[in-house]
C-alpha cells in the first residue's frame, strides 16, 4: 500500500525496473491485481511459444521407418533432404 518499487525489489530480492514493468504491464484502475496479472501473463506465455514442427503426421512417418528398421540418422537425412514426405 504505497510501497515504492524499489522498496519492494530489495524486499523480492529483484531490481527495481522488473518490478516497476510488473505494475506498468497489470494495472487496472491503477490497481495491481494479482489474479489478472497472472492470468494476464499465462496469455502472453502462450501466444509467445512457437508453434511445434513435429505433428501426428510426422510421428507416423518416423515410427514406420523405425519398424523398417532404419536408423535415427538415416531417417533425419532423408527428412532434411527432402526425401521423405
Amino acid at each position: 500500500l504505497g510501497y515504492s518499487t524499489r522498496f519492494i525489489a530489495k524486499f523480492l530480492h529483484r531490481h527495481h525496473s522488473t518490478i516497476a514493468r510488473e505494475l506498468s504491464r497489470n494495472k487496472i484502475k491503477n490497481e495491481y491485481v494479482s489474479i489478472s496479472a497472472h492470468n494476464n501473463y499465462l496469455k502472453r506465455r502462450k501466444n509467445s511459444s512457437c508453434s511445434s514442427k513435429y505433428n501426428d503426421v510426422l510421428s507416423n512417418l518416423i515410427s514406420e521407418k523405425l519398424h523398417e528398421n532404419w536408423s535415427p540418422e538415416q531417417i533425419s537425412n532423408a527428412l532434411l533432404n527432402g526425401k521423405l514426405s
